[in-house]
């Protein structure tokens, strides 16, 4: 009996955070005047990928400038995505005009929790783009040890959501809530919740140690109860950038089904009942286009990416693509070497 072990890292095409990057294919250099190779494919097809994404909201209290797999919320992370549209967020992991798949950052708040990502596939048959997006696949964590001191927490389906400050309400007036000084801890964008997990609303300046105030940024939508505690979220954290993740989209009969690691997560009908062929314009990985916007611009490791002339429902593997030479129409391993 033989057995192969491997003690080498993976390797990988790697998107770091703040880059303009892209693979692109073009039609020029697959043809002149005639169409062929994948771009001449009629039918069904699977496209399935291994990737490791990075988070892209970055911690709020902490500048993360030496994180290679966090995009940075100092002013160079901010210069190059802004608060706001890091929740607009769709990383391109393939990008051509008739099909895209992306990651989709599903967060509005960057404060205590990191990007979580849906997979979204735009599938353009017959001029008609249909569109495709399963839920959360790529989720944060909790890493609040609540058990340590339990009545800290505000809990739903006994789940910590929101931890005490430590400070309680004194006064409300308009927009602003004074409390007890407010040591740390506090910042600009910052929600804040009342001791019955609703909404008082988000900081819109950072207060300092020493102040005994805060204002919010807009009217308060729920007034905490004075000499009751506040609450802001739990702190979360991210594991999906050290470890490598299946991701599939996959065509035929109509049908467009979404596969997070071997596991169907979205399916839906094609309106078009005509056959899917790629469009006869360049091929992108990582990006959603040459001219696309800095949201479209993946972060992270691509290791592998094949495209297939079937329909698959299922994976043999999900730790490394078996692409078979009888319908694989492209196949790229950057795992060969570092790149």
């Amino acid at each position: 009996m033989t057995y192969s072990i491997y003690s080498k890292d993976r390797q990988s095409l790697q998107f770091p955070v703040m880059c303009n990057g892209y693979v692109e294919f073009s039609t020029a250099d697959a043809f002149s005047t005639e169409t062929t190779g994948v771009w001449d494919y009629q039918g069904p097809f699977t496209l399935e990928m291994i990737i490791t994404p990075y988070e892209v909201n970055g911690n709020p209290l902490n500048d993360n400038e030496n994180s290679q797999k966090t995009l940075p919320r100092d002013s160079a992370g901010l210069t190059y995505l802004s608060s706001a549209d890091r929740h607009n967020v769709e990383m391109c992991l393939f990008h051509n005009t008739n099909l895209t798949l992306s990651l989709v950052n599903k967060t509005t708040s960057a404060f205590y929790q990191p990007a979580e990502y849906s997979l979204k596939a735009e599938v353009r048959i017959n001029s008609t783009t249909v569109t495709l997006e399963s839920d959360v696949v790529f989720k944060s964590e909790i890493v609040d040890d609540a058990y340590s001191a339990p009545t800290n927490y505000f809990y739903q389906n006994h789940i910590p959501i929101y931890v005490s400050t430590g400070v309680n309400a004194t006064n409300v007036v308009g927009r602003v809530v004074t409390t007890q000084t407010l040591s740390g801890g506090w910042t600009a964008g910052q929600p804040v919740y009342n001791h019955q997990g609703k909404l008082v609303g988000t900081i819109a300046s950072s207060p300092t140690p020493t102040t005994t105030s805060f204002t919010t940024d807009a009217d308060i939508a729920n007034a905490p109860t004075v000499g009751q505690k506040l609450y802001v979220p739990v702190n979360r954290d991210v594991l999906y950038p050290e470890t490598v993740h299946h991701v599939a989209v996959s065509y035929g009969n109509k049908n467009i089904m979404l596969f997070y690691n071997g596991r169907m997560v979205a399916n839906s009908n094609h309106t078009q009942s005509q056959e899917f062929q790629l469009d006869t314009s360049n091929i992108y990985l990582g990006k959603r286009g040459s001219g696309g916007a800095t949201t479209t611009q993946f972060m992270g490791e691509l290791h592998e990416v094949a495209f297939y002339k079937e329909a698959r429902r299922s994976f043999k593997s999900i730790n490394s693509l078996l692409p078979p030479f009888r319908t694989t129409l492209l196949y790229c391993d950057f795992e060969e070497s570092r790149l």
